[in-house]
């Protein structure tokens, strides 16, 4: 390593060729890059006065040599005013970061762009800091969008934040739940895609926090062997992606995730859209409805789901929870009063509640080609309740209950056994019910765990889920969730039941895998779930 020469033997000339130098081999220029070529602090500020100067005045000078402005320059024409103006009555955005001294992928921007120009929609761009770079420094291409500079409402209940989040930060939303209590759903800067739900009362709809995905490309050089751990983290983690928001009317509105692929290609809706040209429809995806629980289910959400299905070309439909299980649930047999209510409705009665099964069964599958039901929490009320003996004192079950278990004694699923014995025959031959641990992955992406069962023996939970499978798409919790590779989908049932007290984050969330492996989460909000246009 070159020792930094004192400061009056280092002309201005010299600081300008190691500019050059380092720019050159590295893609961007700090103080410590600069160090390395035997100019120090003192020099540049002797010459330039701070590093900021240096930056305007090299770009001043060699504009065809840099493809980098200062934030402050890409900056200086917009205020807030004129960011109101230029997005008043849009209701479509693309929100994505751009991470300070990432080169752009132009490939994925002119896709934005392409996106923007057919939709009518607007790019907004939030800003995520580089630990590794000390200069504000964004790529040039950027120069004349529109940079989130202060907080700005799409509507009452929807914010774009300006916060700088490290582009490092292995959970960016960590310390940002209760903020949303001030700002209401929010969207943060990240080149990594995390959502998560916040309860905010008990009857209203949880408020959203999130993180976009980038539209640079991951750049993450370490410096010592101390900062490769962290290098190495953040280009795992580093998407190449964005939000998409419609606002509907000054209080709802509707989100989703895109990721692009190498060529900067995205799906949305079913469609996938390039740098140029119309979007091409996209054919075989998979769709995973939040857990179904029959009885339990939403009208308005499966009304929601099928007209999914009419705008995105689903192959396969894979199913958490199909069994709400309520006629044999094992937690509510001490519960006197709530049985003697049950009892009231017909609702502890298996065959009918069987019934409903199957009709939901055919339900699906008029959504899809082929249907894949996931072993779950609630599909295993009628096997423990078999095991148990619970049904020895159950008059009203106790025959079907004798036929099912003695299919179960030949090694058969508890759940399937009661729908071919209630309907007479088998369901479907395009149902396939997998068994508990069973792995099934579609484009990569691990589809057979229910996300009840964690690690070890542990309770199941999202982290666990990614520790476990690292890409996959789960369900159990009825709060929809993204934590890098691992998403969640929520429920499709009503968002009070029996058993749900207190302030929630349940959502009405389905999941979309797309073949390319791309994902995405549509949530239904009072019965809509996309903007008409």
């Amino acid at each position: 390593m070159r020792k930094s020469k004192p400061k009056f033997l280092v002309t201005k000339n010299e600081v300008i060729e190691a500019y050059l130098r380092a720019y050159k081999k590295h893609g961007k220029v700090s103080f410590d890059l600069l160090k390395d070529l035997g100019v120090n602090r003192c020099n540049v500020r002797t010459h330039f006065k701070n590093i900021d100067n240096l930056h305007s005045e090299m770009r001043e000078e060699y504009p065809n040599d840099f493809n980098e402005i200062t934030l402050k320059e890409a900056m200086s024409n917009q205020n807030i005013k004129s960011i109101l103006s230029q997005i008043k009555g849009c209701k479509i955005f693309v929100v994505t970061t751009a991470v300070m001294s990432g080169k752009v992928h132009i490939g994925f921007y002119n896709s934005i762009k392409n996106y923007c120009n057919i939709r009518n929609g607007k790019l907004l761009l939030e800003i995520s800091s580089n630990s590794g770079n000390k200069g504000e420094m964004i790529d040039s291409v950027l120069s004349n969008e529109i940079i989130v500079r202060e907080h700005i409402h799409l509507n009452k209940n929807l914010t774009i934040s300006p916060i700088k989040i490290n582009s490092k930060s292995v959970d960016p939303l960590t310390g940002l739940e209760r903020i949303s209590q001030k700002h209401g759903s929010s969207i943060y800067a990240s080149p990594k895609q995390r959502l998560k739900f916040v309860p905010i009362n008990n009857v209203g709809i949880p408020r959203a926090i999130m993180t976009t995905g980038a539209i640079t490309i991951a750049n993450y050089k370490a410096k010592t062997a101390i900062n490769e751990k962290s290098t190495l983290i953040s280009d795992a983690d580093h998407v190449l992606g964005a939000i998409i928001v419609e606002v509907q009317d000054d209080r709802i509105f509707h989100f989703r995730q895109i990721q692009a692929d190498s060529q900067g290609h995205f799906i949305d809706l079913g469609l996938e859209y390039g740098p140029t040209g119309k979007p091409q429809k996209i054919l075989g995806s998979t769709f995973i409805p939040g857990d179904l629980h029959g009885d339990s289910a939403d009208p308005g959400v499966i009304e929601c789901f099928k007209e999914m299905s009419k705008k995105i070309d689903f192959d396969k439909i894979v199913v958490h929870d199909i069994f709400d299980g309520k006629s044999v649930n094992p937690h509510e047999l001490d519960d006197i009063i709530l049985r003697s209510q049950r009892a009231e409705k017909g609702e502890l009665n298996l065959r009918d509640e069987i019934k409903r099964v199957v009709q939901d069964i055919d339900t699906m599958l008029s959504l899809g080609k082929q249907l894949v039901i996931v072993a779950s929490n609630h599909d295993a009320f009628l096997e423990r309740y078999l095991k148990e003996g619970l049904y020895v004192k159950d008059p009203q079950n106790h025959r079907l209950c004798l036929d099912i278990a003695c299919r179960v004694m030949d090694g058969e699923n508890a759940l399937k056994a009661a729908t071919e014995i209630v309907n007479g025959r088998k369901v479907s031959g395009t149902v396939k019910w997998l068994k508990i641990d069973e792995d099934y992955k579609i484009a990569g992406c691990q589809m057979g765990a229910h996300g009840h069962l964690g690690p070890s023996g542990t309770k199941g939970t999202l982290k666990g889920m990614e520790l476990a499978y690292n890409n996959c798409f789960t369900a159990h919790t009825h709060a929809a969730q993204i934590l890098r590779n691992a998403w969640c989908t929520g429920t499709s049932t009503f968002l009070q039941l029996s058993y749900n007290f207190g302030p929630s984050a349940w959502t009405n969330t389905a999941g979309v895998l797309y073949p390319n492996g791309n994902k995405q989460l549509l949530h239904v909000i009072f019965n809509q779930w996309r903007l008409v246009n």
